[in-house]
């Protein structure tokens, strides 16, 4: 799959999600990207879908550094959630 960078380039929502993934459990993360949303006045849903995008690239990128861990099972489980 290829993906169109254009979609992202100047989106704030976008701008957002490497503070949202940067630590915690799956809700944490869930819940980081709502406060910041509310924070910065974002749609919730969109910051939200791409931390999901976000969160399964760094995954992937750990994954194939360092292996399987409780931080990249975290962001796959996030990446998973509907």
């Amino acid at each position: 799959m290829a993906i169109d960078p254009q979609l992202c380039v100047g989106d704030p929502c976008f701008d957002l999600v490497d503070f949202v993934v940067v630590a915690g459990s799956p809700a944490a993360m869930r819940d980081r990207a709502g406060s910041l949303a509310r924070l910065l006045d974002l749609d919730r849903d969109h910051v939200y879908a791409w931390t999901r995008v976000n969160a399964a690239v760094t995954a992937i990128s750990l994954l194939t550094w360092e292996g399987p861990s409780t931080r990249t099972e975290a962001l796959l489980t996030l990446a998973r959630d509907d």
